[in-house]
């Protein structure tokens, strides 16, 4: 989930500025992902967010006015993947690094009556 979508006010707003902004932004949203995942949202802490992105405290209030902005541009962010039509995720190419197989079926057999 590394999809910025400028939201809020100020910076935020406008997006940031540079490709490294957008960088850093991408990596706090991530970082609120994982953490609200494994948190919940109330027991979710800033500095947790901050720290797992690697960067202090105020850099998260650079990119964000608060926990909450965070979480709706996260829940918006996945409503608008789970919105994307099914051909683009069924028919999507594969990595090259995708080994995995779909294992093959058998016929069932049932027992006779």
């Amino acid at each position: 989930m590394s999809a910025v979508e400028p939201a809020g006010e100020g910076e935020a707003q406008n997006g940031p500025r540079s490709r490294k902004g957008v960088q850093t932004r991408a990596r706090l949203l991530d970082a609120a992902k994982e953490i609200f995942e494994e948190n919940g949202f109330l027991e979710a802490r800033i500095s947790d967010i901050a720290e797992r992105a690697g960067l202090s405290h105020g850099a998260f209030y650079h990119y964000f006015d608060s926990k909450e902005q965070v979480f709706r541009e996260v829940a918006e962010t996945l409503d608008d993947q789970l919105a994307e039509p099914m051909e683009s995720v069924i028919f999507a190419p594969r990595s090259s690094s995708c080994t995995t197989r779909r294992p093959e079926r058998r016929p069932r057999s049932y027992p006779a009556r």
